[in-house]
């Protein structure tokens, strides 16, 4: 931690995450814990399963739409696509695994902050053990999560799926 500067790790919380202080932490790792990106993804296939809702009406009935903020009716409607046809490829092993991968990553960023101390970090990791050992059967399934909720988050596949892809069949 002594090559860190924990301003620059601020300043990258402030602005990658709008996490300005413990308040903003806090419920960022709330969100994240909870699967902010699954209840998302699961909400975008629940109401538009049977038809297309137009974002507005969305925005309107979600409870999770924050997250599409700025968002235009273009780009919803690709998202949605794009959620509905993935959610049967997706159903084993959802996409709680980014939300849980980037919890982790919150939790270094803050510790290396001086937002949180050692201590406080290992409690709030713990937080995740029995989520993820009832969740998930192996690593492997866990990784297939995680690259799943990439995906949606990032709206494409990423080269990294195909590095990661060999990565597990040839180790």
């Amino acid at each position: 931690m002594d090559d860190v500067d924990s301003d620059d790790v601020k300043i990258l919380l402030t602005d990658a995450w709008g996490i300005s202080g413990r308040h903003d932490l806090n419920m960022t790792l709330d969100q994240l814990l909870a699967g902010q990106q699954q209840n998302l993804f699961d909400e975008l296939v629940e109401k538009n399963k049977l038809s297309r809702m137009p974002l507005s009406e969305f925005v309107m009935q979600s409870r999770v739409a924050r997250s599409l903020e700025g968002m235009n009716q273009d780009d919803y409607t690709v998202l949605v696509n794009e959620a509905t046809s993935a959610s049967l490829r997706w159903a084993q092993d959802g996409i709680i695994g980014w939300d849980w991968a980037r919890y982790v990553h919150l939790l270094r960023l803050a510790f290396l902050a001086e937002l949180l101390d050692s201590d406080e970090s290992w409690k709030l990791l713990k937080n995740l053990e029995q989520p993820i050992k009832s969740r998930f059967k192996n690593w492997d399934s866990f990784g297939k999560s995680y690259l799943n909720g990439r995906t949606f988050w990032q709206g494409t596949a990423s080269p990294m799926d195909d590095v990661i892809s060999r990565l597990n069949t040839d180790p």
